[in-house]
């Protein structure tokens, strides 16, 4: 038996205080999502449900730690010029701290202290022989036959690729380099 669909929330704008949206994933898109929610579909926070089965908000752009011990973020984000809709959504969320402010605000604020220039030591880190290394990363270890199957990949059609693993796409050898590391762990 098909069940209907009940559109008159669909169809009727009006509606935002009978909505409740359902997010999969704590990453950015569900967050963007929240605010252009709350912001342009007058949907009530209490009705906008996260749901992420981490137990770290934040997806990829999470971070934990500590001033003593280090920061680390799983996805490697440094927030640069690129991020024009990233800013422009943070350009309409309150601070928290101060509500005149927007959370862009005091990125903006907190980037022009120039004790607090974004600055990365380390592309990649491994395990080495007292604890975790910093690993050279002006050489990729990329051969030149790696370098045309990056190519070939990357220029062909999806559907061409259709159901082929990436190790079928690769020598074994390109996934002991120190591209793949770092691709496989973005």
């Amino acid at each position: 038996m098909e069940q209907k669909r009940n559109d008159e929330t669909f169809q009727n704008p009006k509606a935002p205080k009978e909505t409740n949206a359902y997010l999969v994933g704590g990453g950015i898109a569900s967050l963007a999502a929240a605010v252009y929610l709350i912001r342009d579909g007058n949907v009530p926070a209490s009705q906008i449900h996260i749901l992420e089965s981490s137990p770290f908000a934040g997806g990829s752009m999470d971070g934990a730690g500590n001033a003593q011990d280090g920061y680390v973020l799983r996805g490697g984000r440094m927030l640069n010029f690129s991020y024009v809709c990233l800013y422009d959504l943070l350009a309409t969320v309150p601070s928290l701290a101060d509500s005149s402010k927007s959370v862009m605000q005091e990125i903006d604020e907190f980037n022009a202290i120039s004790e607090n220039k974004t600055h990365a030591k380390a592309r990649l880190v491994a395990k080495g022989v007292n604890g975790p290394e910093i690993v050279d990363v002006r050489q990729m270890g990329l051969t030149a036959m790696d370098r045309h199957h990056l190519v070939h990949m990357a220029m062909e059609a999806e559907h061409r690729l259709g159901t082929k693993r990436i190790n079928e796409c690769f020598e074994e050898s390109f996934f002991q380099t120190k591209f793949w590391f770092m691709w496989a762990t973005m």
